[in-house]
């Protein structure tokens, strides 16, 4: 029993950090699977930048285009795509700022517009 309980701490520290993105099947079904993953990695981007205390005071954080592409996949296309239609829902909101250009970030955590999304 305690190998089991060994193994099982060992899996879960393995799944779920190194290699896997956060992914609302309720999202991906009302959407699609990219945009759901797009999201998942904005919204641990934040977390992340919110645990190291990095997050601006404007709460928007900057991820470019090739870096979503290192970490999940999602080619620029489908990334544009997404990124308009968690817009249009009311979960983020996205503006390009700098010379060159980045993309900007701010996930809004209002319920109502939560709740549809992932619920219904």
């Amino acid at each position: 029993m305690k190998k089991l309980r060994e193994d099982y701490k060992f899996f879960m520290k393995l799944f779920s950090k190194n290699g896997y993105i956060m992914y609302n099947r309720h999202l991906a079904k009302k959407t699609k699977p990219n945009v759901a993953i797009y999201y998942g990695e904005l919204f641990a981007r934040m977390e992340m930048l919110y645990n190291k205390e990095s997050l601006s005071e404007d709460n928007y954080f900057s991820y470019t285009v090739e870096q979503m592409l290192n970490f999940t996949g999602v080619p620029k296309k489908s990334q544009q795509n997404a990124r308009e239609i968690l817009v249009k829902m009311g979960l983020i909101e996205a503006v390009r700022r700098g010379n060159p250009y980045r993309w900007y970030f701010k996930i809004l955590l209002d319920k109502d517009s939560l709740h549809k999304a992932f619920i219904g």
